[in-house]
């Protein structure tokens, strides 16, 4: 073989090699995005039936006049609530959804998960997140 061959050769193996790179990274890209979009919907999800496929508007309007069982109720759907927030503030802080999102999701919620139930309940729960969405929700609220 000459050696003018062997070259163009090693440079077409090259060009394969880093088209095939080229593909595995926007692959990975791709199936980031779908898992992405997966857990941000997974979490709407969550939180869309703690309150509309439960008697929660009727036990949040009548808060805190509730007996023990109805008490339970509600604070079982707003645990839902509150951790689906926790997980989608989380996604933003790590940057997989943005900030408009966020902002959006906040903006119509911040009355109601910034309600004294609401953060009492952050208040008493353990873990990173449970602080992370609390400390945001006291500085809005010192706005």
């Amino acid at each position: 073989m000459s050696f003018e061959k062997k070259n163009i050769l090693e440079v077409v193996g090259i060009v394969a090699v880093v088209g095939s790179l080229i593909f595995v990274g926007m692959q990975l890209q791709l199936d980031r995005d779908v898992a992405r979009f997966a857990l941000y919907h997974q979490a709407l999800e969550q939180m869309n039936t703690a309150v509309y496929e439960t008697d929660y508007a009727d036990l949040w309007y009548r808060y805190p006049d509730l007996e023990d069982s109805e008490l339970s109720r509600l604070e079982l759907s707003a645990r839902s609530v509150i951790f689906s927030h926790e997980l989608i503030y989380d996604m933003y802080q790590k940057g997989l959804i943005d900030e408009d999102h966020w902002t959006n999701i906040l903006d119509n919620n911040l009355e109601h998960i910034s309600s004294p139930l609401y953060m009492s309940m952050l208040r008493s729960r353990p873990g990173i997140l449970s602080r992370r969405l609390l400390s945001l929700l006291e500085e809005y609220q010192q706005k």
